[in-house]
Parts: structure tokens; C-alpha cells; sequence
């Protein structure tokens, strides 16, 4: 959540990059000069950061660099996975995982911390994979004999009608 108002934000939005001075409270929305503040500013779209911790800010914005990184050579792992080998609801968990982590790593606003997070999630998605089982082929061929059988049966009563109709005698 961004401390800046939306008026603002809007204003500068893909107009080039934005400064903002992280050294006075008063001059960042009441943020203080730590990663929290760094963090909001540049999830708000802010490029260029002005601190009294360059230092600290410039590791924070290493370990950024690092981590996306990481969170990308994750996200080719979980791609080489044949997702066809596990039950749909792991499979299905691991796509949705992947995709916030794409977004993620995509959006250069994206702070550490939420890298780290999808970083986790991701991992966890893989771990928590299962092994496709007998029980869940059945399942999914008991779906496909039902929407066969419900198709049959519409083209045998839609059949039925335009046979049986009554139609008006011929003159």
C-alpha cells in the first residue's frame, strides 16, 4: 500500500522516472528511511531514491537483483516439470504459483519482500506436488464418461423431437 496519493501516482505514471527523497519523513509521505519505506516507494513507481543509507540501500537493492534472479532459474525448474504426472489439484496449484511468480519477477516495482515470498510459495507448490494416482485417473475418466453420456443423450432427445414433431398435414 502506497503512502502517496493516487492523484500522484497517476500523474507520473510512465512519464519517466521519479526522485523521491527518503531523508525527511516530510518529504516521502511520512515514510521513514529504512526498507519499509523503500519498499512502498518503489512498489509506488519511484526509480531513483534519495537516503542518508546508501549503503544499506544499495545491498537491499543487490539482494533484489539476487533473489529475482534465483526466483527465475525457480521458475524454469518448475517449467521442465511434466505437470501431467501429478494430481490436478498440486498441478493445478503449482500454475497458479508460477504465474504470480512470472509477474513478479517481471515487474521491476515487485520489492523484496513479496520476491521472497513468491520465491517460498514456489518452492512450496513444488514440494507439495503429488504423484498422480489410479484414484485420480478414474476421476477423470468417470468426467470424461459423463460429458460423453450427456452429449449422447441431448443428441438422442433433440433427435427424438425433430423426428417425433407433429407436424401439419400436407395439403
Amino acid at each position: 500500500m502506497s503512502s502517496f496519493k493516487k492523484k500522484t501516482i497517476n500523474a507520473l505514471k510512465d512519464k519517466g522516472r521519479a526522485i523521491v527523497d527518503m531523508s525527511d519523513p516530510k518529504l516521502c509521505g511520512g515514510l521513514e528511511d529504512n526498507e519499509k519505506g523503500w519498499e512502498n516507494v518503489i512498489r509506488s513507481g519511484f526509480g531513483i531514491i534519495e537516503t542518508d543509507y546508501s549503503v544499506e540501500l544499495a545491498e537491499y537493492l543487490r539482494q533484489t537483483t539476487n533473489k529475482r534472479a534465483n526466483l527465475m532459474s525457480l521458475i524454469q525448474n518448475a517449467e521442465s516439470l511434466n505437470i501431467n504426472t501429478y494430481s490436478n489439484d498440486s498441478a493445478k496449484h503449482l500454475s497458479e504459483t508460477l504465474k504470480k511468480a512470472k509477474d513478479d519477477t517481471s515487474n521491476l516495482k515487485t520489492p523484496l519482500s513479496e520476491i521472497k515470498q513468491s520465491s517460498y510459495d514456489l518452492q512450496e507448490a513444488i514440494y507439495n506436488l503429488q504423484i498422480r494416482t489410479k484414484a485420480d485417473e478414474y476421476k477423470e475418466r468417470n468426467k470424461v464418461i459423463i460429458i460423453v453420456s450427456f452429449l449422447a443423450i441431448f443428441v438422442v432427445v433433440l433427435g427424438g423431437y425433430f423426428l417425433f414433431r407433429k407436424r401439419p398435414p400436407k395439403k
